[in-house]
């Protein structure tokens, strides 16, 4: 063991040493040493903000604004909790300790909250009144049951009560979490986020219910995390505020995954494994960033960690197995089902990351424990067909589970597309608001790249896997520096074969990423639990000096970096306690610029207040502050069905309708100018992007403009709606020569390119 201690402590240090060499490829900087100069001053700055002239007001005086935002956080986490304390009475014999029951109660929680709002929702309940006496009812009943419910949870295996001293790790984390806790009130500048994640929810707050939206085909996935969002704008009584609020019960996924794993740790392995995976959890730059950027892979990555824990705890009980006991040996099967069944309902691809793997492991391992009881019995006692029976029940309790907390999502979908996993399994289901062009589009956009050939399948599965594990941005050196040493520990141990599972488990997530996915890096995201855990338990194998000094040196090392780069705007846009107007007017002009110069010359009556815009190419619009008609890229172009002729051959030949046709519908729908941003166009016209529609093009504008629909464009801001073009042109300019030189303008001596344009739609 020795020997291996050593050679362990070279592969941590060395691979920390490989890992601070690489580039940051979203940040555009060649090796990670670039920025080792400026954590320290990142971290002072995070603690003390320098005052600027140009840089907006921040400080401790604006921690007030936010208490009212983190009290709504709250009422949903106990909310949360409380439903899942209630729901676990289902399971009375489940062999879980105290906090364990209270991990998995706030975990299933989350996800009955978020059915409660979606069913309130449907209803067209969308009321304060009726979301504050639910969330006050659940969590009040919750309460006074609380003492006698603790009496009926059965006896835990846990036999140490957890004390001050298991929870020294709780220090070391703290400036991590206090950065998530502020940072998940920051007015989102993503744009996945703005287009769907909050842009879904703000549109059935404003509705005052949850429909089928026919030009968002992403409000259609399962949407247990925004309907939490959803849930923020109700209790708060305001679409935009009340986001923030919900962004910070999404963000309540991340410490509760923390306490998950070092339970999970302490429960099977050392308080020592669990404090020290959970930390290197909680300081893994990608968890920080899933933490303020409010995307569904935080609470995917909750609840497949959920479920693997639940798992665990089904194999302890399979190993306890007889005859007698068969049906109360099932609750953790139950509990993984219900558990990886949130995982679907954050994310589709929570099916292969947690329910297919679990119903595929637990059927047969029950299979076999079902075999030797069977076996071991005598052979008059021996039920027929006993072992075929059992695995059935093992598949059936685990998707009775797995129905909890995603069987509404699929009824919801079927019931209003006739296909329950809209918009995938179009040629199985069809579905509404679909054809065969657009299901081809889809299937294109979110298809797997292909290496071509086996070896460039085998060098792109090589060259994946190093950067997952090194090079990503957003990933820890904890991780991979310290996950292999759990291999290290002795096969005669206990906890042998679950270290090997969770490797298995680990790995698999990362191939079914590269297998199933279009490998955008987030998706990879639920590995990162399993791998923390994993780290924890490599490092615990060395408790003794000079091992323990030499890779405790490696862990710190890390650790220092890890919180160097969240202090950094890396991470993507962290307010911290920045004012929040002054926060959400920058996060605005960053991702909107047009949507921002909008909201400004209505709000100052440069332009009426009736105003309401159809956007043409944009659909990143949760921030605006008006009325607005707009589609995604993958459904049907509005603006192309509003004034394109019903018959034609191709979209690029389609003809205008008549004025006269155009202004009325324009008219019936209350548009009175029209945005178009032709930056988005050209980046879903790039071969590497999902296509646009050919009838989009500035010659159609102009036909337009001169048929007297449309006015001139609006003039906006100096730099506003332009983009000076530099040599060597970039790829956007490139193809605006090639598609639409239209788009391309002298000035001066340069040539800009025009990115966005406002049009008056003219009156009759």
């Amino acid at each position: 063991m020795q020997r291996r201690g050593w050679l362990a402590a070279i592969w941590v240090w060395g691979f920390l040493a490989v890992f601070i060499c690489q580039p940051l490829p979203n940040a555009g900087i060649p090796h990670r040493y670039d920025i080792l100069p400026l954590l320290p001053f990142a971290v002072m700055d995070a603690i003390d903000p320098p005052v600027e002239l140009s840089s907006p007001p921040r400080g401790l005086e604006y921690l007030p604004e936010r208490l009212p935002l983190f009290g709504i956080a709250a009422v949903i986490g106990l909310a949360a909790w409380s439903a899942g304390r209630w729901f676990l009475q289902l399971a009375p014999t489940l062999n879980l300790s105290t906090a364990e029951r209270n991990y998995f109660a706030v975990l299933i929680g989350l996800g009955l909250v978020s059915l409660l709002t979606l069913g309130l929702g449907l209803l067209g309940w969308l009321s304060p009144v009726v979301f504050w006496g639910c969330h006050l009812a659940l969590i009040i009943s919750a309460a006074l049951r609380y003492r006698v419910a603790t009496n009926t949870h059965g006896t835990s295996s846990v036999t140490h009560p957890i004390t001050r001293q298991d929870l020294w790790w709780l220090p070391i984390a703290l400036p991590f979490l206090i950065g998530m806790c502020l940072g998940s009130l920051s007015p989102s500048t993503d744009f996945d986020v703005n287009e769907y994640h909050l842009g879904g929810p703000k549109e059935w707050y404003l509705a005052g219910q949850i429909g089928f939206l026919e030009h968002d085909i992403y409000t259609s996935f399962p949407f247990l995390t925004e309907m939490l969002l959803l849930d923020g704008m109700v209790l708060y009584g305001d679409w935009y505020w009340g986001a923030l609020a919900g962004q910070a019960a999404v963000m309540l996924f991340t410490p509760v995954t923390a306490c998950g794993i070092w339970l999970c740790g302490r429960r099977w392995f050392s308080n020592t494994a669990g404090a020290i995976a959970a930390i290197v959890y909680l300081s893994t730059p990608w968890v920080f960033r899933m933490s303020i950027i409010p995307l569904a892979e935080g609470g995917l990555a909750s609840y497949v960690f959920g479920s693997t824990f639940a798992a665990l705890l089904a194999f302890e009980q399979f190993r306890r197995w007889t005859m007698a006991e068969s049906r109360t040996l099932m609750q953790p099967v139950w509990l993984t089902g219900v558990c990886a069944g949130g995982a679907m309902a954050c994310k589709y691809t929570g099916l292969v990351l947690a329910v297919g793997p679990w119903m595929a492991l637990l059927s047969l391992v029950a299979a076999i424990r079902a075999k030797r009881v069977w076996l071991a019995a005598a052979p008059e006692q021996r039920p027929p067909r006993y072992v075929p029976r059992m695995r059935l029940q093992t598949v059936a309790v685990l998707l009775l589970g797995v129905c909890v907390l995603i069987g509404p999502w699929l009824l919801k979908n079927l019931v209003e597309t006739g296909n329950p996993v809209y918009p995938l399994g179009y040629s199985v289901f069809g579905g509404r608001d679909l054809d065969d062009e657009l299901a081809a589009k889809w299937k294109h956009g979110h298809a797997r790249p292909n290496a071509g050939s086996v070896f460039g399948e085998a060098r792109d599965l090589v060259m994946k896997a190093f950067d997952v594990a090194a090079v990503n941005d957003w990933q820890s050196p904890l991780i991979f520096a310290l996950a292999p040493l759990a291999l290290l520990i002795p096969r005669s141990s206990p906890n042998f074969w679950r270290v090997i599972l969770l490797s298995a488990v680990t790995f698999w997530m990362f191939l079914a990423w590269w297998l199933f996915t279009h490998h955008l890096d987030r998706f990879w995201i639920p590995l990162i639990p399993t791998g923390a855990l994993l780290a924890g338990i490599g490092v615990a194998q060395f408790p003794h000096q000079p091992l323990r000094g030499i890779i405790g040196g490696g862990l710190t090392v890390g650790l220092l970096f890890n919180l160097g780069f969240v202090s950094t705007g890396l991470v993507g846009y962290n307010a911290g306690l920045t004012k929040l107007s002054a926060a959400s007017e920058l996060a605005t002009r960053t991702s909107g610029p047009e949507i921002a110069w909008l909201n400004a010359a209505i709000q100052e009556g440069e332009l009426p207040p009736d105003t309401k815009v159809l956007c043409v190419g944009d659909a990143e619009l949760f921030h605006a502050r008006f009325p607005y008609v707009y589609n995604t890229v993958f459904d049907r172009s509005i603006f192309e069905e509003w004034c394109g002729v019903p018959d034609f051959t191709t979209h690029g030949d389609r003809a205008l309708k008549s004025a006269a046709d155009i202004r009325k519908i324009l008219r019936e729908h209350g548009i009175t100018h029209v945005y178009v941003s032709w930056s988005e166009i050209l980046r879903y016209r790039q071969p590497y992007s999902y296509g646009y529609s050919d009838f989009v093009h500035p010659l159609r504008f102009d036909e337009l403009v001169a048929d007297g629909v449309l006015g001139r464009p609006l003039t906006l801001p100096a730099g506003m709606g332009r983009q000076l073009i530099t040599e060597p042109e970039n790829d956007t300019a490139k193809l605006a020569r090639a598609w639409a030189p239209e788009l391309i303008i002298r000035s001066g001596s340069d040539s800009v390119l025009i990115t966005g344009q406002i049009y008056p739609v003219l009156s009759d």
